[in-house]
């Protein structure tokens, strides 16, 4: 029965497909620099509708809600595939660390960084979690293989 239960997991609810449409959304949004046109639009309506004077306080509402909401799909997502993360911890880890630099590269786009006096306009810590996210997924996949391929030599 447990067997049974490990393959019906493995093989029709894996969250691997999951991952990688996030993975291919921060991909295009990281090339078309999606964030940054939005920031524009969000100024330039802020000018244009006279509460431009308000920005710090919109930054921190936006920076403190769009947190509590990604913190939230990482809940949902924790909640929905724990079975996976429990076989698979490398892949909660190269998450959590996304999640991480998404939520920082939030705060340090709405200057929120700044009034909480965070000097993070250094390029490096991205660079540095998107590479650690990305060897974790790497490595667990690696790993599903290898003992895919080892089953079945068995």
């Amino acid at each position: 029965m447990a067997q049974r239960q490990r393959l019906h997991h493995s093989a029709s609810k894996s969250p691997w497909w999951e991952i990688a449409a996030i993975l291919f959304f921060l991909g295009i949004n990281k090339w078309l620099d999606l964030q940054a046109r939005l920031m524009v639009l969000w100024r330039t309506d802020a000018q244009t509708t006279g509460w431009y004077h308000y920005r710090h306080a919109a930054e921190v509402v936006f920076a403190v809600v769009f947190t509590l909401g990604v913190l939230a799909a990482l809940a949902a997502g924790l909640g929905k595939w724990r079975w996976f993360y429990t076989q698979q911890p490398l892949v909660l880890v190269g998450i959590v660390l996304l999640v991480l630099f998404v939520v920082i590269r939030a705060v340090t786009l709405t200057h929120v960084a700044q009034l909480l006096h965070f000097d993070l306009h250094d390029n490096y810590w991205g660079w540095v979690l998107e590479l650690l996210a990305t060897a974790c997924f790497v490595w667990s996949a690696t790993r599903v293989k290898s003992r895919r391929a080892h089953r079945q030599a068995d």
